[in-house]
């Protein structure tokens, strides 16, 4: 026999997640649907689940997909549930390989526009320019007229300096859309970036001239870009001529150098002029030359400042080894003197060796204290070594000695040491907040309240991130702690509702409403939501009539008619599922219907085959006024069945009760003693009579694994934790499709919670877990307890 509750689709009830009723109703469904297809399904219900949820709960479903994956890693659908939620916190590259798994198991998914172009930006924010390619090569293939993949083609192109290929995309842009003018535009970028100004001058000149043919042309900007090139043309005229009278010079010396090859002070002037020419690899030429000629009649000195020279040049182009390796033999035939000492630790400084850097600058301080640039100098290298507090100390000493720091430098060191609250600090925490690096956030958040303890935006930082974690108690309080500090966040809708959505995941349900009805008091035109959302909180606490209230209002204050009907949808779910109005819920579902066709769909049929079953009903009902009826035991049974699935259990249960009065033997009978009793736990209705039907229909058959699995969930409800223990242990050791009727383990888990027995308790909701990963809600009360008792994590 299949245990039944009610016929409600699993797709009716995530359609109701989806509009953001809490997952109760849908948790309590689909535990009591233990059919072998719904334990087969268990995946696919998980995923929906995760799918639905995954920009509201984002952790929460990337620990049910990572486990999914654990379990069976060729679910494509889990990996491409996981690439959207680490997409929106910028772990691109994480994301890169989760929407490659999901190709590789489906890939018929590279012509699904969403999913590759989800992918391609991840692929460009990683830099990860070869996929890049590859994937808008795809695109290109399935959408030959979308520009926008020409454009990403032509962009990674510039991005990889391999500017002709970047052209050639950009020709095929322009081909597929002439009259666009920032393609132009663009096109003249990368000729800027060639330098050839010529080019780009007249790039910007069409772009101009197709102005009044692009109604998102901007002609003024235009026109300031033509002026630009046209300035950086006479710069290039003015440089030429700078660098042709540099050339005569570097000519005169060269000829001077075929006359006299082993005058080492040709070579080096002729050093010189190349440096200042900024030709600074043939300026290293002469400089090496010089040091193969004969040197004797060259001072120490003379020779020093050669070696000193050539690796400054080496420096400028990045040749840090070279440079280290010329600068070391003045270095130490000098004895370290403070000249080629500094000169090293600026190399040390530009290669990124900064221990190095320090402690050379520090040698050097050591000699002269009193030195304002090496003083500043090793301000700048411990801000790159992150000592921001030990860098600001510098700064200021340096500064006293004459030789202030750059004033950005000092900011930064202050934001990160936390001694200033400024813009880049808040963008720092909106950053971390938005990728996730909620540790990291905590830590900078308690930096900066050590330092600025009456900073409203640190509490609110530190409410929201504790709500990412789930600690709602802990962010309650923080959200309190702000509102004290700054009651003006009463007027912000932002900060509201995060607080109100706090307090209702947390269930402080009271404070909650009160919270909503401060947004409706303070903020005007949130009427609506506001009331939708207190429906939410009155119908998880079963007031069912003030959620009928909260959503009409919610509906006559709704402006956005998108809204409006999530809020209709809401009423019509309550009134189908929770007051059995369904006379009601068919005008609802009527209503959506005409918008949204899909969204009432499936609840539109539910109601229907409600009012079916009650219509027939009340057809038996007029057969049973007729005191001669025949079989009037077997029409009892029948409307008690028809009442029981359209949930009016008062009512079955009385015709269950007078069915077996007129019959006894009706007792006997396994489906007939098991939908009375569930009748009765369902509807709470006498549970020590449920009690004794269930232990007269066990003992007639004792292994059926529902009469069993019922019992003990009537002990659990009754607070009988030992029998109900007792009771699944009986199921759990003798059925043989535990796998579907694995709720029982997060049952037996609540029971012994119950006991005190925590460690049991533990290992069975780990048991449950294992298999439904999506619904700790379902025992998150209890699994706090045991966490707490046993100091889990």
């Amino acid at each position: 026999m299949i245990m039944g509750f009610t016929t409600i689709l699993i797709s009716n009830i995530l359609h109701i997640v989806l509009q953001g009723r809490w997952l109760f109703t849908f948790l309590l469904v689909l535990l009591m649907q233990t059919t072998p297809a719904t334990a087969q399904n268990k995946w696919e219900i998980a995923l929906e689940w995760a799918n639905s949820y995954k920009h509201f709960q984002p952790r929460q479903c990337l620990k049910i997909v990572d486990h999914i994956l654990r379990r069976d890693s060729t679910q494509a659908e889990a990996y491409y549930i996981k690439a959207r939620i680490i997409i929106e916190w910028g772990w691109w590259r994480e994301a890169i390989q989760c929407y490659n798994e999901a190709l590789r198991y489906r890939p018929e998914w590279s012509k699904d526009k969403l999913l590759m172009g989800q992918k391609h930006m991840a692929e460009l924010n990683s830099k990860a320019y070869p996929e890049a390619l590859a994937t808008a090569d795809t695109l290109i293939k399935h959408y030959p007229k979308t520009t926008e993949y020409y454009e990403d083609k032509a962009t990674i192109y510039q991005y990889q300096r391999q500017y002709t290929q970047s052209l050639e995309w950009w020709d095929k842009v322009i081909a597929l859309d002439p009259n666009k003018c920032k393609y132009h535009v663009e096109k003249a970028y990368v000729y800027k970036l060639l330098e050839n100004y010529s080019s780009a001058l007249q790039e910007y000149q069409l772009a101009l001239k197709k102005s009044p043919l692009d109604s998102e042309a901007e002609p003024e900007r235009y026109r300031q870009y033509i002026k630009d090139m046209q300035t950086n043309l006479q710069y290039r005229t003015d440089e030429q001529r700078k660098q042709a009278k540099l050339n005569k010079k570097i000519a005169l010396v060269t000829a001077k150098i075929k006359v006299k090859p082993e005058d080492y002070d040709l070579y080096w002037d002729r050093a010189l002029i190349y440096d200042r020419a900024g030709r600074h690899q043939e300026a290293i030429q002469d400089y090496n030359h010089i040091l193969t000629l004969d040197t004797s009649k060259m001072s120490q000195e003379e020779y020093f400042r050669v070696l000193q020279q050539k690796a400054r040049n080496e420096r400028t182009i990045g040749l840090y080894k070279q440079a280290l390796e010329s600068i070391s033999v003045p270095l130490k035939a000098s004895n370290y003197a403070s000249t080629f000492l500094s000169s090293r630790h600026f190399l040390y400084y530009f290669a990124g060796e900064y221990d190095k850097a320090l402690a050379d600058v520090e040698m050097l301080l050591k000699r002269e204290p009193k030195n304002g640039i090496y003083m500043a100098a090793r301000a700048d290298t411990k801000r790159k070594m992150g000592d921001y507090l030990g860098a600001l100390q510098d700064y200021k000493a340096a500064d006293k000695l004459g030789n202030p720091g750059i004033p950005a430098d000092i900011q930064e060191c202050k934001a990160k040491a936390g001694i200033i609250f400024n813009r880049e600090a808040k963008s720092e925490l909106r950053h971390l907040l938005i990728i996730k690096d909620l540790d990291t956030l905590l830590a900078r958040l308690d930096t900066y309240q050590q330092q600025h303890p009456q900073e409203k935006l640190i509490y609110y930082y530190r409410a929201l991130t504790y709500a990412q974690y789930h600690k709602y108690d802990l962010a309650r309080a923080a959200f309190q702690k702000a509102l004290e500090m700054a009651p003006e966040y009463q007027k912000d809708f932002d900060f509201m509702w995060a607080r109100a959505q706090n307090l209702h995941h947390g269930k402080y349900y009271p404070e909650a409403l009160q919270a909503y009805k401060d947004i409706q008091k303070n903020i005007v035109g949130h009427g609506g939501d506001t009331s939708w959302q207190m429906g939410k909180i009155y119908q998880e606490m079963e007031d069912y009539q003030n959620a009928y209230v909260q959503f009409s209002i919610g509906i006559q204050m709704a402006k956005d008619p998108d809204l409006k009907i999530a809020i209709y949808y809401e009423r019509a779910i309550l009134y189908l599922q929770d007051l059995e109005y369904y006379d009601k819920a068919l005008k609802d579902l009527n209503i959506i219907k005409k918008t949204n066709p899909g969204l009432a769909q499936t609840a539109l049929a539910e109601t229907q085959e409600m009012l079916n079953m009650l219509k027939e009903a009340d057809e038996l009902e007029e057969q049973l006024k007729n005191p001669a009826v025949k079989h009037r035991d077997s029409l009892l049974v029948k409307r008690a069945r028809l009442l029981y699935e359209a949930s009016y259990y008062g009512a079955a249960w009385k015709d269950f009760e007078a069915a077996v009065k007129i019959n006894p033997d009706l007792m006997s009978d396994l489906d007939f003693a098991f939908y009375w009793a569930e009748t009765g736990q369902l509807g709470k209705i006498k549970y020590p009579e449920v009690i004794e039907i269930l232990k007269k229909a066990i003992a007639l058959h004792p292994k059926d694994d529902d009469l069993l699995a019922l019992l003990g969930r009537v002990y659990l409800a009754t607070k009988q934790y030992q029998k109900s223990v007792e009771a699944y242990d009986v199921m759990i050791n003798q059925t043989q499709q535990l796998d579907d009727y694995i709720e029982v383990m997060a049952e037996r888990g609540k029971a012994k919670v119950g006991l005190k027995d925590y460690e049991g308790a533990w290992k069975d909701f780990m048991a449950y877990l294992e298999d439904y990963p999506s619904m700790e809600y379902f025992i998150e009360k209890e699994l706090k307890i045991c966490r707490e008792k046993l100091n889990k994590d």
